[in-house]
C-alpha cells in the first residue's frame, strides 16, 4: 500500500480499522464500493455524511505523501457524487501537520 514507507504509518484510528479489514479480506473500502447505497439512504432522510481523512499524515515525514494525495482526490470524488445526489458533506482535512508543511 501507499502508506508502507511512512514513518508514522497509519495514524487514524478508523483508518487503520478499514487498512486491515480490507488487507484480512482482500476487498475494497465497503463504504467506497456502496457508496451511492450509502447516498440514496443519506438522500432519502436529509443525512450529512462526515468523510474523514484516514491516511492523513502523523508526522511532517509524512506529510504530502502519495497516500495523503490520493486520499484527498478521493474525498473529492465522493463529495462531487454526493452532491450530485443532493447530500450534503464535511470534508476532514490532516491536522497533524502545519499547513505550511
Amino acid at each position: 500500500p501507499m502508506t508502507v514507507k511512512r514513518m508514522t504509518g497509519i495514524v487514524s484510528r478508523g483508518g487503520s480499522i478499514h487498512a486491515k479489514w480490507n488487507i484480512f479480506h482482500h476487498k475494497e473500502n465497503f463504504a467506497y464500493e456502496h457508496w451511492d447505497d450509502i447516498l440514496e439512504i443519506c438522500a432519502k432522510y436529509d443525512i450529512a455524511l462526515s468523510i474523514g481523512d484516514g491516511l492523513r499524515p502523523g508526522s511532517i515525514y509524512d506529510a504530502n505523501d502519495e497516500a495523503q494525495f490520493a486520499e484527498l482526490f478521493t474525498q473529492g470524488e465522493l463529495t462531487k457524487r454526493a452532491w450530485e445526489k443532493d447530500v450534503q458533506v464535511m470534508n476532514e482535512g490532516p491536522g497533524h501537520v502545519p499547513l505550511h508543511k
